[in-house]
């Protein structure tokens, strides 16, 4: 191992993957199948925000040991991977104030782990989450703006998702 120099995350970069201390310093190569219990960056650059990455984490204690992985997005901003799948995108200012408002949102009713697969938050102001497969987008805190985009007309509250009543409550056999 190596000595007086901290582990702080694996790099991921074109495949590549490279432990780096929490300065962001490249310590040694990583091999896929011997991946260290550390956090995840990805992406050019992300080597280099090491320490604001940890200065983020340490902003929502709540949610940091849930965090499995966080890519460098446009060398600007971060957008995190939760272990249970979902992803978080987090504005270029402000990511830590998002971030702790997040875990607020989650800890007041649970997000995480529902069947979300995108949360965003590049607009501090609200919290926009997606479902899989679901074209509209569901806003949280602030209401969406009314104009709608070349396409389809606005079809209200439509949501075709009959996955979710098939098989539920069926309670087999006549009494």
């Amino acid at each position: 191992g190596i000595v007086g120099r901290t582990r702080g995350a694996v790099w991921q970069d074109n495949g590549q993957l490279t432990l780096i201390d929490s300065s962001g310093l490249r310590l040694e190569p990583v091999q896929p199948d011997a991946i260290p219990n550390l956090p995840l960056v990805i992406g050019p650059g992300a080597d280099r925000q090491e320490a604001s990455y940890q200065t983020l984490l340490a902003a929502a204690p709540a949610l940091k040991p849930r965090v499995k992985a966080a890519t460098w997005v446009g060398n600007r901003r971060w957008d995190l991977t939760f272990e249970s799948g979902e992803t978080l995108a987090l504005p270029e200012d402000g990511a830590p104030r998002a971030l702790v408002k997040f875990a607020e949102l989650d800890g007041a009713r649970p997000l995480l782990g529902r069947g979300w697969i995108r949360f965003d938050m590049r607009d501090p102001t609200k919290l926009v989450a997606r479902k899989p497969g679901a074209s509209l987008a569901h806003s949280v805190d602030v209401p969406a703006p009314a104009s709608v985009g070349a396409g389809a007309p606005a079809t209200g509250e439509t949501t075709n998702t009959p996955s979710q009543t098939a098989g539920a409550n069926v309670t087999g056999g006549e009494g």
